[in-house]
């Protein structure tokens, strides 16, 4: 091999090789504004209440939630209880798989050892808060509407 095909080679391989580190970069870019909102945060609950059918919240946050976060990424949530440990029965502790309905702002975590989906309405979203509500049925004969409201700390 001469030396000009070597040049011409680590050329060409060094271009191929910055346009896969620009596509890379540029990958969230393609992502809803929802979602980008949502990702790569540390959402810490700030509060968490159990909704009435007169739409009356009653309180259910404890300050063993305080410590509380729900990360995501482009495919996965991480929801884990601090190092205070809360009633795992309140919240939806563990990490699985979820996805997004941007046009109806709804929310869908998956369970990691069932097949349930807790389906959520996002209520609000912004790049500081997030508030959901969704009823939970895991218990069919106690059917609970819930609302969590985090802040991105």
């Amino acid at each position: 091999m001469n030396l000009k095909n070597i040049i011409k080679g680590s050329f060409v391989l060094g271009i191929a090789s910055i346009s896969l580190i620009a596509c890379n970069k540029d990958d969230n870019d393609n992502l809803p504004e929802k979602v980008k909102l949502l990702i790569d945060k540390d959402w810490k609950i700030k509060k968490a209440s159990v909704i009435a059918t007169d739409n009356s919240a009653t309180s259910v946050y404890k300050d063993c939630m305080k410590d509380d976060v729900l990360k995501f990424n482009t495919t996965n949530y991480n929801f884990s209880d601090g190092t205070t440990a809360c009633d795992s029965t309140i919240l939806p502790y563990f990490s699985s798989t979820y996805s997004i309905n941007t046009a109806t702002d709804s929310l869908f975590l998956k369970a990691k050892t069932t097949n349930h989906i807790h389906k959520m309405k996002i209520l609000k979203l912004t790049a500081d808060s997030l508030i959901v509500r969704w009823t939970d049925d895991v218990n069919s004969a106690n059917k609970v509407v819930k609302e969590l409201g985090f802040v991105n700390k």
